[in-house]
């Protein structure tokens, strides 16, 4: 029922946005899109009313005062009824249809695209209920449980791993999930991993409408859908060969078992010191994680830009530069990207020069900003043709087969491939692709636009890096992990549109490599949710924190217990991907230190992150008073992690703390007096 109630929430907001949505991007884009942009502004307004009743009525997030109750889904309600009215009377405006403007998309059509959406969400749901922990280990999920439930207590971007401070974190995605929580009504632990399935059903949708507008075909419509959401590398065919000759091919080992017990990561890793992912390796990890909420939002911006590159309107601008703003709050890595993306877009569609200076002077003033200031660096070590081929070789093919038409294409392809092994950047050839491109005349210059940008971005990954906590040999690691995904997403739109334009041989070859692409999701689908790391319940359920209330039912109870509590928890500091972190994790309720390296990527200091830790150290191990008052902590946690951490525990004979709860090995404290808040 659940899933149910959710499902209709989601369809609401697209069919009351598309006549907006239909008049600003057309008809078929503009359903294509409709849901992202309606929960776009449904985000926004909620956002800002949360903001507003704050203002109103002050509080604190860490304060011992701050209500209990969830704030933020009245805000999602009240906003839903806010952004109705004007969509209602869009819908009204459109039945009276001007004389020349375009017929919406046919009743067909749009069945069509809602049997695409429906029936992905009910096979993601499918998969997710096989794999449903919100868990610790390899995934992020603690992290963006932390944020939802933060989010749904308030509205308000606080941290819920470190007390007292904003949110360092682009969190417009988990905005999303918890207007879609509050309006629904659903639970929380239920709500996450519906809003997983409902993103990526988004993107099929999405994907598959971009190909149909661009092809005018639902068999490409089909394809891009294939290509950006459900092929991967074709690691999993070199490891099945691996498997099959039972000798080692590249770094892939033979091992005993192949769909039970898959090796899923050894290609996340092909390679060295950079994570590599396709997207849907990112759902299969069911992880609300930003980079992967962004990816219906890069297919709603392509398909906005394709909009504005078909006819340029002020409206179409203004409407894309909104999604962008809101794509860029959703995954901040986006921006770049789809940046260059939409000022390319501007040029073709006004063929106006000062546009492309403009964008380009401004691209290179930030950029050279960024290195004056140290924030952009100088990679150590390149991707290999290897690694480069067992990524991208089936969007790679059909663009080569394209660009050859381009004149004295092969010549400056030898040539950059030859230069290239010369000078140590093995993928140098992709420079001959991008110019090949960007001088191919052809009336449709916009699937080129797309691969130009993609391979851009993949040539930026060769010479430099964004500077962040990881340093060498891991410093391009999120760089690689976060505009890899862009490019994927770009070249794989672009890649269906070439592969109309290839002859049959060249089409039967594509044919399978996309057959082998399909080895390592289709293995990693049913290896996956067996896998010791991602936690196991004992049966098929949505509910995220099942695993949790099986495995450790006491710390369950008394997790739920605080949940409906207030204030500063404390709890041991946080290690990433363990069993940390987990009260503010499954509360929203802000620690005074939670995963200390996730607060280190998002821009607090060492020095400050472990004064934190110490201070925590004290406090369990020797009842600091003062150090409560610090931190004005009203509940102190004492269970498996502490228990495990700290040899004694100095809290017993404290006159001002209380024992409020205690459950079989879990004891929660409360602070006699409010300290601070």
């Amino acid at each position: 029922m659940d899933a149910v109630l959710f499902l209709i929430v989601i369809e609401a907001i697209g069919l009351l946005t598309y006549p907006l949505a239909s008049r600003v991007f057309g008809p078929l884009n503009g359903y294509s899109v409709s849901k992202q942009f309606g929960l776009a502004l449904l985000a926004t307004i909620s956002l800002i009313l949360s903001c507003l009743l704050s203002s109103i009525f002050p509080h604190s997030p860490h304060s011992p005062h701050f209500p209990s109750y969830p704030l933020f889904p009245l805000c999602a309600r009240l906003s839903a009824v806010l952004l109705s009215l004007p969509l209602i009377s869009a819908i009204l405006l459109t039945m009276k249809r001007e004389k020349g403007q375009k017929k919406p998309v046919s009743v067909r059509s749009i069945v069509f695209l809602e049997l695409v959406f429906v029936a992905s969400y009910a096979l993601f749901l499918a998969y997710i209920a096989h794999k449903p922990q919100i868990y610790f280990a390899y995934s992020e999920d603690f992290m963006d449980f932390a944020i939802l439930k933060a989010i749904l207590r308030s509205g308000i971007p606080y941290d819920p791993w470190f007390a007292g401070k904003s949110l360092h974190y682009y969190f417009l995605g988990h905005l999303i999930a918890a207007a879609l929580i509050g309006v629904s009504g659903v639970k929380a632990e239920v709500g996450y991993n519906l809003a997983i399935a409902a993103f990526y059903s988004m993107a099929v949708q999405t994907a598959f409408g971009l190909g149909w507008s661009l092809t005018g075909r639902k068999l490409y419509g089909a394809l891009t859908a294939l290509l950006t959401c459900f092929t991967g590398f074709i690691s999993g065919f070199l490891q099945l060969l691996a498997y099959l000759t039972g000798r080692q091919i590249l770094n892939y080992r033979p091992h005993g078992h192949w769909l039970t017990h898959f090796n899923f990561f050894a290609a996340n890793w092909v390679i060295p010191h950079a994570l590599v992912f396709y997207p849907f390796f990112t759902f299969l990890q069911v992880d609300l994680h930003a980079h992967y909420m962004a990816i219906p939002f890069q297919l709603a911006l392509i398909t906005a830009c394709l909009s504005l590159y078909r006819r340029f309107d002020a409206r179409t601008a203004v409407a894309t530069l909104f999604l962008l703003a809101f794509s860029a709050g959703v995954n901040v890595w986006d921006l770049p990207s789809y940046f260059l993306l939409f000022i390319a877009t501007l040029y073709l569609s006004t063929r106006d020069r000062r546009v492309i200076a403009a964008g380009f002077a401004l691209t290179a003033i930030a950029f050279a900003l960024f290195l004056w200031k140290g924030m952009i660096g100088i990679v150590s070590e390149r991707t290999s043709l290897a690694a480069f081929l067992q990524i991208f070789a089936v969007f790679l093919f059909p663009t080569l087969v394209y660009s050859a038409k381009a004149k004295y294409f092969l010549l400056g392809l030898i040539a950059t491939l030859f230069a290239g092994f010369l000078a140590g950047v093995q993928i140098l050839f992709l420079a001959a692709i991008l110019i090949a491109l960007v001088f191919h005349t052809n009336s449709d210059r916009y699937p080129e636009l797309l691969a130009a940008v993609a391979i851009t971005l993949i040539l930026f990954c060769e010479f430099f890096h964004v500077k962040d906590a990881m340093g060498r040999p891991y410093e391009r690691m999120n760089t690689v992990m976060k505009l890899y995904l862009d490019a994927w997403v770009l070249w794989g739109v672009s890649a269906a549109c070439f592969v109309r334009k290839s002859g049959r041989k060249a089409t039967a070859l594509f044919l399978i490599l996309v057959a082998l692409s399909m080895i390592h999701p289709i293995s990693t689908i049913a290896s996956m949710p067996n896998n010791p790391l991602m936690g196991r319940t004992r049966g098929l359920t949505l509910d995220g924190m099942k695993w949790l209330e099986e495995s450790m039912p006491s710390e369950y109870r008394a997790i739920k217990w605080l949940d409906d509590k207030s204030g500063v928890v404390l709890e041991a500091p946080g290690i990433p991907y363990t069993y940390s972190s987990r009260v503010s994790a499954f509360t929203g309720l802000p620690t005074v230190i939670g995963w200390k390296t996730h607060e280190v990527m998002w821009g607090r200091s060492w020095k400050e992150v472990e004064e934190r830790v110490k201070d925590v150290n004290s406090i369990y191990t020797n009842g600091s008073r003062a150090l409560v008052e610090k931190y004005g902590v009203k509940y102190i946690f004492v269970g498996r992690v502490e228990r495990e951490r700290y040899r004694s525990i100095g809290l017993r004979n404290c006159s001002w703390l209380r024992v409020a709860y205690r459950d079989g090995g879990v004891v929660v404290y409360e602070v006699r007096k409010v300290f601070k808040g």
